[in-house]
Order: C-alpha cells, then sequence, then structure tokens
C-alpha cells in the first residue's frame, strides 16, 4: 500500500460508483486500468470488500429505526449462534458484538411501532438472550460514514 492506493481507497470510499478515469486524474494516475489494476489487488488481499448501496429506508415506507442492546447468556462460543440469529430476524439490518456489559447491539428498520413489536415478542423467545434494551432513533446525523479516517 502506498499514498496512490490510500488516494484510491479514500475516494472510493466517498463514491464507489465513480469513473476509473476520474479515480487517475484525482489519485495521480494517467491511466484508468493502472487504476483497475490497483483495485483489484486490494480486492484480492481483502482490503476492498463487497461493494453495498445505501438505502434510504424512509423513502421506502420504513419509518421506524431502533437501536436494541441484547444482554445474552454466557456460554462457549454462544455468540456466534445467538448472532447468527439475531442477524436472520425480520426488519434486522445489522448485528454487533460487544465485549462488556452488553453482549449485541442490533439495528432495526421497521414500518411501525407495531411491526417493531413483532419483532420484540420474536426476541423474548429466543432461548440466551437475557434482556434487551431498545431505543428509537428520532433522526439519523450519520451511517457508514468513513469521511473522518484518513488514511
Amino acid at each position: 500500500m502506498d499514498s496512490i492506493d490510500m488516494k484510491i481507497l479514500e475516494i472510493l470510499e466517498r463514491n464507489s460508483e465513480i469513473s476509473l478515469r476520474k479515480i487517475g486524474i484525482a489519485a495521480g494516475l494517467n491511466s484508468p486500468s493502472a487504476v483497475a489494476r490497483r483495485i483489484d489487488a486490494m480486492k484480492k488481499e481483502g482490503i476492498i470488500g463487497n461493494s453495498i448501496s445505501l438505502i434510504n429506508y424512509k423513502k421506502l415506507g420504513f419509518q421506524f429505526y431502533t437501536v436494541t442492546f441484547v444482554r445474552a447468556k454466557y456460554g462457549k462460543e454462544y455468540y456466534k449462534d445467538l448472532g447468527k440469529t439475531l442477524a436472520g430476524l425480520p426488519g434486522v439490518i445489522s448485528v454487533d458484538f460487544l465485549l462488556g456489559d452488553i453482549d449485541f447491539i442490533i439495528y432495526t428498520v421497521n414500518r411501525n411501532a407495531d411491526e417493531y413489536q413483532k419483532l420484540m415478542d420474536r426476541l423474548s423467545t429466543i432461548e440466551g438472550i437475557e434482556r434487551t434494551d431498545s431505543h428509537i432513533v428520532l433522526q439519523n446525523f450519520s451511517r457508514d460514514n468513513y469521511s473522518n479516517i484518513k488514511f
């Protein structure tokens, strides 16, 4: 990794659909194929993963955004199975495993409170969950914003 690779990452983080030519100009490379080779190398090394689209859930009718903290019953490798179970629940868009008092953070989007209540009812039946603590997000100011990271 050199300074050109770092510049390419910075550009891609802001806009993964920008043309190779524009990336090259901004990163100081004259050849789009040179940019493509560098991106391919970073993908092979696992530095760049899957490209994703950031979805505006509100525009799709999902008005109820929540963050739920989950405390689980400790056991050998309990987090692996429970994490997969939580990630597979309807409305769950992200699950993080933590160290400390709270074991998981679940981020959810639902159309309304009734739909979220169904998710909470389902959570209460999952073996291994000790308790949950939910918070409704009123407004999001930043999601998946890596622009503050300097490569």
